[in-house]
């Protein structure tokens, strides 16, 4: 969604543009890590990305996609009343695919150039194919075979499953006669057994699965609210659900590890997202400082891998050997991340909108 279209969907809310900057950081934080410490990703003494013990960062995505969900759900009336698939699916492209094209070609330079200088690229395969469906938004989800171009970007790529899933399951559901949930419910369902089954399937792989099941988790809490207004007996729940979240992440973390993606997506998002609509809790989030910078959250996580070979670049270059280790590096990397992401959003992601908003008011007039 555009940030104008969220805006109509949801008023612009704080809280909320906060969950998505901490989200951003965790997975910045694991990619960073990932990419120093291949064999385990650790916070202190804890293993943060383990089958076995420890706490799982690649959970912030399924935040992602539970918000995304949530947002999404102000389009199922306007599908229900005849909207096309035109004007509701390329809106979504026009955000999303010109920052993945872009995010690509600025990928494949820099790993061409790595590889140029002796360094080893042996996370990505290039190919024309490769370039083209990773730009396209197809690489990971669909029905071919991932080349690993921009790997950490398959967010979008089953984003756009799951947009058009939803308008296909509204207008089942309208044509027959049955509740919108029931439909979000079978994709719950589905997305679950390809996440347990480490499903290989076209439309059903394992990534797929963790998006469907999340996002359609944020639809059905988004129903919900959307019958019955989220009061204090809901609030209370919220706060419980994250305290004895946080009691077992403190205390006894391997027990977390099993149904990881389910407690997130079930769960903590939820909860997070019923709090957000705390009148309190909006009014002391109420800062432009956090709306500028829930803004740009969506290019940083496009480009935070392009910005990690940038940085190898320049060490390759001038010869300089970097702790990546470090946490200074660490810091600093956060910090180009978000420089870089937010010069994507104001040259590519922001003219793109703009240029489509005044395209539109053009065929109006």
């Amino acid at each position: 969604m555009t940030n104008k279209e969220e805006r109509k969907a949801v008023d612009r809310n704080g809280a909320l543009d906060l969950i998505r900057i901490v989200a951003c950081l965790g997975i910045l934080y694991l990619h960073f890590r990932s990419y120093v410490s291949p064999g385990g990703v650790y916070w202190g003494d804890v293993l943060v990305t383990a089958d076995d013990s420890g706490v799982d960062l690649r959970c912030f995505v399924e935040i992602f996609f539970v918000m995304s969900g949530y947002l999404m759900y102000s389009y199922v009336k306007r599908i229900s009343e005849g909207m096309g698939f035109g004007e509701y699916f390329c809106p979504k492209l026009w955000r999303i695919l010109p920052l993945l094209a872009v995010a690509t070609v600025v990928y494949q330079l820099l790993a061409h150039n790595l590889l140029m200088l002796g360094a080893d690229v042996s996370y990505s395969q290039s190919s024309l194919w490769g370039m083209l469906s990773s730009a396209l938004g197809v690489q990971e989800g669909w029905s071919f075979i991932n080349s690993h171009i921009n790997p950490e970007a398959w967010f979008l790529d089953v984003l756009l499953l799951c947009y058009l899933f939803t308008y296909i399951i509204v207008n089942i559901c309208n044509r027959f006669g049955i509740d919108n949930r029931w439909g979000f419910c079978v994709m719950i369902f589905l997305g679950a057994a390809c996440v347990s089954r480490e499903s290989e399937l076209p439309f059903l792989g394992y990534m797929a699965g963790r998006g469907y099941e999340s996002y359609f988790a944020g639809m059905m809490l988004a129903a919900f609210l959307n019958k019955k207004s989220a009061g204090k007996k809901e609030y209370l729940i919220s706060f419980l659900i994250l305290i004895v979240y946080a009691l077992y992440h403190v205390f006894r973390p391997e027990l977390l590890v099993f149904g990881k993606f389910y407690l997130v997506a079930f769960l903590v998002a939820p909860a997070l997202i019923v709090i957000t609509q705390i009148p309190a809790v909006r009014k002391v989030f109420s800062w432009k400082g956090l709306a500028a910078a829930g803004k740009v959250t969506f290019a940083t996580y496009v480009f935070h891998t392009c910005t990690l070979l940038g940085i190898r670049n320049l060490a390759e270059y001038f010869g300089v050997t970097i702790d990546y280790g470090h946490e200074v590096m660490l810091i600093a990397y956060i910090i180009c991340a978000f420089i870089v992401g937010t010069l994507a959003y104001l040259l590519v992601e922001r003219p793109v909108i703009n240029l489509r908003n005044r395209s539109q008011k053009t065929e109006r007039n």
